[in-house]
């Protein structure tokens, strides 16, 4: 999902990867006070989260688990997010037959559906 120009240059850096020279992104310090970084061991629940969250990132690990311990995993996810949350999940993941929770948006971004 592109990032509109304003918002991109209003909370981001262009900075050059070390690693590889190539151009890309760094959060401002604005943007990064806004965020609450968290660690929690999947499986483990309830997830350490005192308030429903905007958006989960979880890339690149899903793969190696089954698909019922993903199942479980989605769920949890369901639980610590808002209604119309985001999930974000690596290239190589998917919810197609795991989770209809969720509204897929576009390459690895996925909304929480609301409660009715």
């Amino acid at each position: 999902m592109p990032v509109d120009d304003k918002l991109k240059n209003k909370y981001f850096s262009k900075i050059r990867d070390p690693e590889r020279g190539e151009l890309s992104y760094q959060a401002k310090q604005q943007l990064k006070d806004l965020i609450d970084f968290r660690k929690a061991n999947l499986l483990e629940t309830p997830y350490p989260i005192p308030e429903k969250m905007d958006c989960v990132f979880c890339r690149n690990v899903i793969i190696y688990f089954d698909k019922q311990t993903q199942k479980k995993i989605f769920e949890n996810f369901e639980a610590v997010l808002k209604d119309r949350g985001l999930l974000v999940i690596g290239h190589s993941e998917t919810l197609f037959g795991i989770s209809e929770s969720y509204k897929f948006l576009g390459h690895t971004v996925y909304q929480k559906k609301p409660v009715i």
